[in-house]
């Protein structure tokens, strides 16, 4: 039950600027996606949004709305579940590695 209170009081505390300023961490470094299907690199970190060169090549960005979306569905459902985000984007597995990074980061 404590676990399940420290989740809600987490998905209820989402800050935009602590999340973009955690991720500024992780500029330059190779993640893997959800699932481990792919690697993917974070470029740049602006507040306006995060820049990811994906796998082949190729570069996507998700701007500060997207994510703030995508914080609202995670608040609503309470899962990283990539299916959960893909009518918002479908770079959403991009997002999700991060907030469950930036989840662990905060130990939860």
């Amino acid at each position: 039950f404590k676990y399940f209170l420290n989740i809600v009081s987490f998905i209820m505390k989402i800050d935009y600027d602590d999340f973009i300023n955690f991720c500024f961490s992780l500029v330059g470094k190779t993640l893997r996606t959800k699932g481990e299907r792919s690697n993917f690199e974070i470029v740049s970190v602006k507040k306006e949004g995060i820049t990811f060169k994906i796998s082949t090549g190729k570069y996507r960005i998700s701007d500060s709305a997207t994510i703030n979306k995508i914080f609202d569905r995670y608040k609503e459902k309470g899962s990283l579940k990539t299916s959960y985000y893909t009518d918002i984007t479908f770079n959403a597995s991009y997002i999700l590695v991060l907030l469950e990074k930036f989840k662990n980061e905060k130990g939860l």
